[in-house]
């Protein structure tokens, strides 16, 4: 894995104080806006913080030899996430 500098966290609002089943609003309104994976995996890291769950942001890119993507998400997401790309920088949650 590539050494890199922590990304700087976003400046997001507080996160209000609504009970944890209210992710589903969370969830859905990152649908409506099509939101991409950073921005996603960025606003769900805090969510699930103010919750109680401390869980590192990944990003990672594909597999030398293949075409160039990059992808966002948080550690434990779905095994898709870390078998299609390689990990370049993580950032825990804070």
């Amino acid at each position: 894995m590539l050494e890199l500098s922590t990304p700087a966290p976003a400046q997001l609002p507080s996160v209000p104080q609504l009970p944890e089943s209210a992710s589903i609003g969370v969830e859905l309104a990152l649908r409506l806006t099509r939101a991409g994976c950073l921005t996603r995996a960025t606003v769900l890291q805090a969510w699930l913080l103010a919750h109680g769950q401390a869980r590192d942001l990944v990003i990672g890119v594909s597999a030398p030899g293949e075409s160039f993507t990059a992808h966002a998400w948080l550690d434990g997401d779905a095994p898709c996430h870390s078998t299609r790309f390689r990990e370049l920088a993580r950032r825990p949650a804070r």
